[in-house]
């Protein structure tokens, strides 16, 4: 059996894990269009000292008791490994917690989505493969590229942000009734900018992150290796836009926006160095503020072939929604394929 995963992202990766677990001999496939794994959980590295690291999407995890008990096949391996840790740094703003528990990933968060996708023993991981059409032929599902790959597969899983997946050509199409189709078009998510600061050196300060009322650009910032347990580490420093900010601006030039961004960091923190390099990222599709009606955690768009969506766009934005998302798709395949 032939299943293609389709998304380089925490819910397509524990979505191969659990694949894995299931169908032992299956031929596991992941393509992204992106260079690398992560989606919005990505690490990126300084241009400068690849060792200088910052997380420029998801920047810690929240979860509960509860939930912990009731995935501890999830939470026990990955706070035995050392891949997740208490967050232990001062926050200024954060709202009280209640039950909830803050947890860091001292190899950033990108290694998360790393470590599931190494427990899922891919067959095949392709980058820079842009799925753009998708067609039934014969009980299966012919993939295609914008670059010209193209390949057959029994089972198809699709994770990517849902606006790319109403860009879809093909025979999906037809699978996509018009209520399908405007609840998928009823998923909205917010826009945001990164701005990372790679000073390597330390800087002095007494918070490992912050968030920041009444900026008209900043909603949060946080010394990266300090939030992530390493006060020792190199330095980087991580800026999220507000939403309004990103909405108002998404379309904008980057340059141009870095520009800006860099301007409001020195009013703010004029005390601090010039920084050694600096990246500016868009994110487009930053976080679910509108999911699928009802908040299923997948959809079924075809049975005979298996067929299936999911991720935060069908049940909320974070990473327990998508560990929820990938065992409820698991779950319904296995409904579906009766093996």
């Amino acid at each position: 059996m032939k299943i293609l995963l389709v998304g380089g992202g925490i819910t397509s990766a524990v979505t191969g894990t659990l694949l894995r677990g299931m169908y032992p001999e299956c031929n596991l496939k992941m393509w992204d269009k992106a260079r690398g794994t992560g989606g919005r959980m990505t690490t990126s590295r300084c241009s400068l000292n690849p060792n200088c690291t910052a997380d420029i999407g998801a920047q810690y995890i929240t979860t509960t008791e509860e939930y912990m008990k009731s995935n501890c096949d999830i939470y026990d391996d990955l706070i035995g490994e050392g891949v997740l840790e208490p967050l232990k740094c001062l926050v200024v703003g954060l709202k009280p917690q209640g039950n909830n528990r803050n947890f860091v990933l001292p190899k950033g968060t990108g290694f998360l989505v790393k470590n599931f996708f190494g427990r899922a023993k891919l067959n095949e991981i392709k980058f820079h493969y842009h799925v753009s059409t998708i067609n039934r032929e014969n009980d299966k599902w012919i993939v295609e590229t914008k670059t010209g790959g193209k390949e057959d597969f029994d089972v198809v899983i699709l994770t990517m942000p849902v606006p790319q997946l109403l860009l879809l050509e093909g025979t999906i199409k037809c699978e996509l009734n018009a209520d399908i189709v405007n609840n998928l078009k009823s998923v909205t998510y917010s826009s945001r900018y990164v701005l990372v600061l790679f000073f390597l050196d330390k800087i002095n300060e007494e918070w490992g992150a912050q968030y920041i009322d009444k900026d008209p650009i900043f909603r949060y910032v946080a010394i990266d290796n300090v939030k992530r347990n390493e006060p020792d580490g190199l330095c980087a420093v991580v800026f999220h836009t507000s939403v309004d900010f990103g909405l108002k601006h998404v379309d904008d030039n980057i340059e141009d926006i870095e520009q800006v961004l860099m301007s409001q960091v020195r009013m703010l923190f004029p005390s601090w160095p010039e920084p050694k390099s600096v990246k500016c990222h868009k994110w487009r599709y930053s976080q679910v503020t509108n999911s699928y009606p009802e908040a299923p955690g997948y959809l079924l768009v075809s049975s005979t072939p298996p067929l299936l969506v999911g991720g935060d766009g069908f049940v909320g934005s974070n990473f327990d929604n998508c560990v929820l998302s990938a065992k409820a798709m698991c779950k319904k395949l296995k409904e579906v394929l009766k093996v």
